[in-house]
């Protein structure tokens, strides 16, 4: 059966972004400029998909540009300023994401796990006083995991021997971590750690609230009507 066009596009985005951290970690590990520029054209291609897929013209030139540029940074074969690039992402994603948590919780706005939660319960009048409190809390949690994961990233960036931040600065790290350590911390075990918090936390949502199970047929059915309700999360957050 052919793929519906939505489902091309989800399944291409899904390939980039498994593709990114691997082309990232051999890139690192084999001291391979090609793979890097390659990792980081990936990484144009995924941020830019969406306008990219809808035939934004802006998108496209700016798309060309950067890979001409990634390439020609390729033939020169310095992987020390290609890969000095590659810090950047695991630091700015979490922070951005710990932002897009932590903004939330300011006064007169709705945290975003209550307001996700809302949705799911069909847009009640007003959440549970617990479910509210629960759903507070949550949305503080991720927020200090996502922090915590960029200042890790950040950390080991800066540590990182050979060509760190701190070396390609001219300083001499205090303790030395290898580059491929960051590169497994950052690319492997950031995200591992975010999907673990996501399991560990549903597993204890359903044992802390019994009387929500029903409202969910199993896993993959709580997962579908996420899915389906980002879209007018989405339309609240920057409404």
């Amino acid at each position: 059966m052919t793929d519906t066009p939505p489902r091309g596009r989800a399944l291409a985005v899904t390939a980039l972004a498994l593709a990114y951290p691997i082309l990232t970690h051999l890139g690192v590990h084999l001291g391979s400029v090609a793979l890097i520029c390659a990792a980081l054209s990936v990484l144009v291609l995924l941020v830019l998909s969406a306008p990219l897929l809808a035939g934004r013209a802006w998108a496209w030139l700016v798309c060309a540009a950067t890979l001409l540029t990634l390439a020609l940074l390729g033939r020169a074969g310095e992987v020390a300023e290609a890969g000095m690039l590659l810090f950047l992402p695991p630091v700015v994603l979490y922070l951005a994401l710990a932002w897009f948590f932590g903004r939330t919780l300011m006064p007169g706005r709705q945290p975003l796990i209550s307001r996700l939660v809302w949705h799911l319960h069909d847009r009640p009048p007003a959440l549970p006083a617990d479910i509210a409190a629960y759903t507070r809390t949550l949305t503080l949690m991720w927020a200090l995991l996502l922090a915590a994961i960029a200042t890790t990233n950040a950390t080991l960036a800066l540590l990182a021997t050979p060509d760190g931040v701190l070396e390609l600065a001219g300083y001499v790290p205090p303790v030395s971590v290898p580059r491929t350590v960051w590169s497994l911390v950052a690319n492997f075990l950031s995200f591992t750690l975010v999907v673990g918090f996501m399991a560990g936390e549903y597993v204890w949502r359903w044992f802390r609230f019994p009387g929500e199970r029903h409202r969910f047929r199993s896993v993959f059915d709580f997962i579908d009507r996420m899915r389906t309700t980002f879209p007018a999360l989405w339309r609240d957050l920057a409404g």
